[in-house]
C-alpha cells in the first residue's frame, strides 16, 4: 500500500515539474520595456497616405488591404493589394528596417506599445498595426 501511495505522489510530483517547463518554454508577447514583439500577429488599424487618413473598419478589413507578419523574427511578409512582398528585419536602434528582396526601396518599423507603425521615407505613406 505504501509502495502505491510513494508511486502516486512520483507521478504528481513529475506531472506538475512537466507542467512547469512547458509553461516556461512558451514566448511572452511583450518585451521587457512592455512593447509587442515583431512576431505579433498584427491588424491594420490605420492608414495615412498623402496626408488624407483612413480608420474605416470595412476597409482595412478587406483582402487588398496592407498585412504584415513576422514568424521568425529575422524574415517577414508585408502584402499590399493581394500581393506579397518578402524580405528580412534589419534591427536598429531605433525599430526595424524592412529590407525587401524584390524592391529597393526599405521601410520603417517601430513599435510602441501595442502598435507597430511602419512608414516609407520619403514618402507620405504610414500604415499603423495593433497587436492582437
Amino acid at each position: 500500500m505504501e509502495r502505491k501511495n510513494m508511486k502516486r505522489i512520483v507521478c504528481i510530483l513529475l506531472t506538475v515539474l512537466v507542467l512547469t517547463v512547458l509553461t516556461g518554454c512558451g514566448s511572452d508577447s511583450k518585451d521587457a520595456d512592455g512593447n509587442a514583439r515583431i512576431t505579433s500577429k498584427w491588424k491594420l488599424i490605420e492608414m495615412s497616405v498623402n496626408g488624407s487618413t483612413d480608420t474605416d473598419e470595412t476597409f482595412l478589413a478587406m483582402e487588398e488591404a496592407p498585412k504584415f507578419t513576422c514568424d521568425d523574427g529575422k524574415t517577414f511578409v508585408f502584402s499590399n493589394m493581394k500581393k506579397s512582398h518578402s524580405g528580412k528585419l534589419q534591427e536598429d536602434e531605433d525599430g526595424y528596417t524592412l529590407k525587401f528582396d524584390d524592391k529597393t526601396v526599405d521601410m520603417k518599423a517601430v513599435i510602441d506599445g501595442d502598435k507597430l507603425t511602419i512608414t516609407i521615407p520619403n514618402k507620405t505613406t504610414k500604415l499603423v498595426f495593433e497587436a492582437e
